[in-house]
């Protein structure tokens, strides 16, 4: 089999030409708009910030006209209620929990019953649970049933749960505490 060189060397020649030209071609780096991702964030944040303020306003006036001394305001920001207590010890960081809970609407319209939501087993400070449930958690005892008054923040958020629960929604929820254990 003969090789024709002339064609070889032409070929060489024309992917070296291309690879200069295309080398050559000064394209101008994109930057991106000054103040856009700043302002966009700051907005989101005072957007949250608001909603947080007027959800909470708004469970104060409920709490106010629906149950004046029973429901306490906590410092991660939901209201609860004991309404079964005991002198058992409270649930701690890495334990072992076993709990179930009934979620409704501010108002008592019932969105999940206990059957629906089933018995949860998890281990606190690893659970999937949103932060309301989760901080009620540290707060009970084993047997203890409480109800919680969750802002959006403390409950489902932006999204909702993507099922029956809407966006930026307070919630209602029964909770109770089956079990407690610690790891070894």
């Amino acid at each position: 089999m003969r090789f024709n060189h002339s064609k070889i060397v032409i070929y060489i020649y024309i992917c070296i030409l291309f690879s200069a030209l295309s080398c050559n071609n000064k394209q101008e780096v994109q930057r991106p708009k000054k103040g856009f991702e700043s302002n966009f964030l700051d907005k989101s944040i005072e957007n949250g910030i608001s909603r947080e303020t007027a959800e909470k306003k708004y469970i104060e006036q409920w709490v106010s006209k629906n149950d004046k001394s029973n429901f306490q305001s906590t410092s991660d920001g939901f209201w609860i209620r004991y309404d079964v207590k005991n002198s058992n010890p409270k649930a701690k960081p890495l334990n072992f929990v076993r709990y179930t809970a009934e979620l409704s609407d501010i108002e008592g319209t019932q969105i999940y019953s206990f059957d629906e939501f089933g018995i949860k087993n998890a281990i606190l400070t690893k659970s999937n649970e949103i932060r309301g449930i989760e901080k009620a958690l540290y707060l009970m005892g084993k047997d203890e049933q409480t109800t919680l008054l969750l802002t959006s923040f403390n409950g489902y958020g932006i999204y909702g749960d993507e099922n029956k629960i809407g966006k930026n929604q307070v919630l209602k929820v029964k909770l109770k505490l089956l079990d407690v254990k610690e790891i070894n």
